[in-house]
């Protein structure tokens, strides 16, 4: 059977239902989508050619590979007991009538190939955007963020799939041409704001204490000048290397005792090695990842943005006790996390361009290697605990991890050129790519 996205993509005509498209809080699917079709993204008419493009790219009717016992219906008939030592490692082989709608407005694709009529449809799709002056005529692409972000898309899926060898060379061309005709000057792309001041403004009226997980908490000093928060410069674990994940990743930590002994936490965690003590990281303690896109510029380059797509912040709020009400990892630690919308980067009226997405949504999280479907609470409890962390990190702060040689990073723009460097190799495998039709 073709899947619903192809029709659309072909030309099908459906109406955008429910907020967001995505099913709601307390779902059996919280937050995956309900059915195979464009979103507006990056236009108000569903049916607009990028709208139909992203979808082409970011989403799918999927058999996951694995499912996570996390999920509500899995571990309905247990309930609270569920949480018992070693929870998160629950997961089971997914079979057909496990299939869902996966993707839609989020970061990673759960696509793993471009092929068949898919490939056939993006194409398609793709002759509209094959020069600079067919981009210049869109009008959903004026503004230079947009042109990021759709840059963005397209380069994420190429490079999958150029790298792994899944889509055939001229679905690999005609979306190498696209990511040149969507390359803007650097200067351009250093303009571009980080876009988290509002969203760190609109939540910093906040008191200070320990959040409830359920709703959307940012700390009021991170991404500020000055911050109790300090950055972390660190060796890069695979999931947040530049070449894999495309983006720049800065880390922060933050003790209640201030910035001075953020500082000897993070001192002390190097000197810890592979066998010493590891520091003790406090009640109220927070850590943070702001994540930031790459881009290729107009000669080609690779530079790291200042634009923010994802942040993620972790706060020890309770005992290091497990049980079911005890925070997202239920062993004391809860986490919120803030994806940029594409609809509302383009609207000049949003408030901010970022979403909360609750610890009890659902994905697929192909990133972490395969198609396994699971809530975020899980996945991220699999690294993220206080409990049964194998005197590898301090309260699971793989920042500071034994092999992370964590060191504080005084220079914001670090991390940015490093992922640069990082991502050099995708850089000429563009320009390879583009040469082979030259």
């Amino acid at each position: 059977m073709r899947s619903v996205v192809l029709l659309a993509v072909l030309g099908g005509s459906f109406a955008f239902a429910g907020q967001d498209g995505v099913h709601p809080r307390g779902h059996d699917r919280e937050g995956l989508l309900v059915a195979e079709r464009p979103l507006p993204v990056y236009a108000d008419d569903v049916e607009h050619p990028l709208n139909r493009l992203h979808a082409a790219l970011f989403i799918a009717t999927l058999v996951p590979d694995e499912v996570g016992s996390a999920l509500p219906a899995e571990r309905r008939a247990i309930g609270e007991a569920f949480f018992a030592p070693k929870w998160y490692f629950g997961k089971r082989a997914g079979t057909p009538d496990d299939a869902a709608v996966f993707g839609g407005d989020v970061r990673f694709s759960p696509l793993r190939e471009l092929n068949g009529e898919r490939a056939v449809a993006l194409r398609a799709l793709l002759a509209a955007i094959q020069t600079k002056a067919q981009v210049d005529a869109i009008d959903a692409l004026d503004a230079p963020i947009m042109r990021l972000l759709l840059q963005w898309d397209l380069l994420s899926m190429w490079w999958r799939c150029e790298r792994d060898q899944t889509a055939d060379d001229a679905t690999l061309l005609a979306m190498a041409r696209a990511i040149e005709a969507l390359a803007q000057a650097r200067t351009v792309l250093a303009a571009l704001p980080a876009g988290t001041d509002e969203l760190r403004c609109e939540l910093a009226a906040q008191e200070d204490h320990a959040p409830s997980r359920e709703y959307a908490y940012f700390p009021p000093d991170l991404l500020a000048t000055p911050s109790r928060f300090v950055e972390i410069d660190r060796n890069d674990m695979a999931l947040f290397h530049a070449e894999r994940s495309l983006r720049a990743v800065r880390a922060f930590v933050r003790v209640p005792e201030g910035r001075a002994a953020g500082e000897a936490v993070v001192r002390a965690a190097a000197a810890a090695g592979k066998e010493g003590p590891l520091p003790e990281v406090p009640l109220g303690s927070e850590v943070a990842l702001a994540l930031s896109l790459l881009a290729v510029d107009a000669d080609l380059a690779i530079v790291a943005t200042s634009v923010v797509d994802e942040v993620r912040v972790r706060r020890i709020t309770g005992e290091r006790t497990l049980r079911a009400d005890n925070g997202s990892s239920r062993d004391g630690m809860s986490h919120w996390v803030y994806f940029r919308s594409r609809r509302a980067s383009r609207d000049a009226d949003a408030a901010h361009a970022f979403r909360f997405v609750p610890d009890t949504t659902q994905a697929m999280f192909l990133e972490y290697g395969t198609l396994k479907h699971t809530v975020y609470f899980a996945q991220c409890a699999l690294c993220h605990r206080l409990v049964g962390g194998g005197n590898q990190t301090p309260a699971g702060i793989t920042s500071l991890g034994r092999f992370a040689n964590a060191r504080v990073c005084d220079d914001p723009q670090t991390r940015l050129r490093r992922a640069e460097v990082q991502a050099r190799t995708i850089g000429e495998r563009l320009r390879a790519r583009l040469k082979t039709a030259r």
